[in-house]
């Protein structure tokens, strides 16, 4: 049995928990992400749903984590099968999404990947908020831009700082290939350039795991740098450090 189809007001919770509902009977292996964590599996035991007036709350837990969101509402139903999309909000007022998955449905096989890339994504934000803390983040993307030469395996980021732009480009640490983050990087930053007309694009910034950074600093060296200033950072965890490639 398929989930129905349809589309559900964004603003209608009732709605939603209906959906969420219908979701969950239709599920033969139901996870919920959420953006930048790890799914957690969802069961009989692991999570509950409840509806008090017009407020319909969801909680989901494991041994580790304990989640709880107000659903507001369906942000997509229907469109792909075998997932469902929440419009949600945080203790403290804050938005944001949850996505229901079946990882049984076909069309979800790489969605443990996909979990993972958007965990990094995450993670390479607050990287750049705490190595750029003077730069507006415009522009944060973990998407395929196959017309652009764009791979979905390194996030890709613009900061902005007045007329200044900054290209920036991260590894996971469980990525394929942490050092081909400085080729997509040069084709982030080319594209930028050719994009952002009133933008003076100056740098790019490429962030790999601790331990394969010996690749990059030596590609790095020959480059030209005249044509743009490159940093380098490693990270490990929730840390990271610039590197001099010359070292």
């Amino acid at each position: 049995m398929q989930p129905a189809t349809g589309k559900a007001a964004c603003g209608d919770p009732h709605e939603a928990l209906l959906a969420i509902e219908r979701f969950l009977k239709a599920s033969r292996q139901p996870v919920l992400i959420d953006p930048g964590e790890d799914p957690i599996p969802v069961t009989a035991d692991t999570f509950a749903l409840s509806a008090r007036g017009n407020v319909v709350t969801l909680e989901s837990w494991t041994e580790s984590r304990n989640l709880v969101r107000r659903v507001l509402g369906i942000q997509q139903e229907g469109t792909r099968r075998g997932r469902l999309e929440l419009a949600v909000e945080r203790f403290g007022g804050k938005r944001g999404t949850l996505t229901l998955l079946d990882l049984a449905d076909p069309g979800n096989r790489d969605a443990d990947r996909r979990g993972a890339r958007l965990k990094y994504r995450e993670q390479f934000r607050r990287s750049l908020r705490r190595q750029f803390p003077d730069w507006r983040l415009v522009e944060l993307s973990a998407e395929a831009d196959l017309h652009h030469s764009l791979s979905p395996s390194y996030p890709r980021a613009l900061l902005r700082r007045g007329t200044a732009g900054l290209a920036a480009i991260g590894a996971p640490k469980d990525g394929a290939s942490p050092e081909g983050a400085l080729s997509f990087g040069l084709i982030w930053l080319d594209y930028l350039r050719q994009r952002e007309k009133r933008l003076h694009v100056e740098a790019l910034a490429i962030f790999v795991p601790v331990g394969t950074e010996s690749g990059v600093c030596h590609r790095v060296q020959y480059l030209n740098a005249e044509a743009a200033r490159y940093l380098v950072f490693v990270h490990e965890g929730a840390h990271e450090d610039v590197v001099e490639p010359r070292d």
